[in-house]
């Protein structure tokens, strides 16, 4: 049973009603994001192809290098550590670097200025065999966009996830992948981190399938790829 809003008075707040709302309307800004996320075909297109690159570059001795500001930061060191950690079932750990390191950052920003502080660390951890994601809801900001021309320079793929306006981040990458809506950017970076969860468990589901992600594998007439074999040439 649904209770009205109450005060502290126990009488009824119209102020919580309209708080209510507001909730009611967020959260269907982030559905309807979602949505229309889902229902875009380039956006489940590059989003195989993003899962496709992670689960080669691991099969190949790769790592995921990944950078965002702020938010998008915080995104990235979240996707790593599903990496390294694991995601939803237990398995090996996979090699993934979120390029956060505080005392790293400042010292580059420093000494060669905020737009090289994700390039600089590409420079420095690129190996082929890699791979570059970057998480920029703009799709403008100068540092990451530097990052991806550095791992276009290192001969690693790149991936990235923007908004619907990335052009210039997108770019500069192999993949891109545009969130088709949102006017603001929590919308944007909501989509992102569905699209991050979706990868790790796409790559998790070929790498180290459970008795689940078998189930579809046998009707479909599939078969897991041999050790050593990219899932990409079965």
């Amino acid at each position: 049973m649904a209770h009205p809003a109450v005060g502290r008075d126990g009488l009824h707040s119209p102020v919580m009603d309209r708080d209510s709302t507001l909730i009611e309307r967020s959260l269907d800004e982030s559905l309807g994001a979602l949505q229309a996320t889902r229902s875009n075909p380039a956006v489940i297109e590059a989003t195989d192809r993003f899962a496709e690159l992670a689960a080669e570059s691991v099969r190949r001795g790769g790592r995921l290098l990944v950078c965002g500001n702020g938010g998008s930061l915080s995104q990235a060191t979240h996707f790593a550590e599903e990496w390294v950690g694991r995601f939803r079932n237990d398995r090996a750990a996979l090699p993934a670097i979120a390029l956060a390191e505080p005392a790293t950052i400042t010292c580059i920003a420093n000494d060669f200025g905020f737009d090289q502080v994700f390039s600089r660390q590409v420079e420095a951890h690129a190996r082929p065999g890699d791979l570059f994601v970057a998480l920029s809801t703009s799709g403008r900001s100068p540092n990451v966009i530097e990052a991806a021309r550095a791992a276009r320079t290192a001969g690693i793929a790149s991936v990235a996830l923007t908004g619907p306006n990335g052009d210039l981040l997108a770019n500069e990458v192999d993949v891109a992948i545009r969130i088709p809506t949102g006017r603001y950017a929590d919308p944007v970076q909501e989509c992102h981190l569905a699209i991050l969860h979706a990868v790790v468990k796409q790559v998790e589901s070929v790498l180290f399938p459970t008795q689940e992600d078998r189930a579809p594998l046998a009707r479909s007439g599939a078969t897991k790829a041999a050790p050593g074999e990219s899932w990409l040439e079965r």
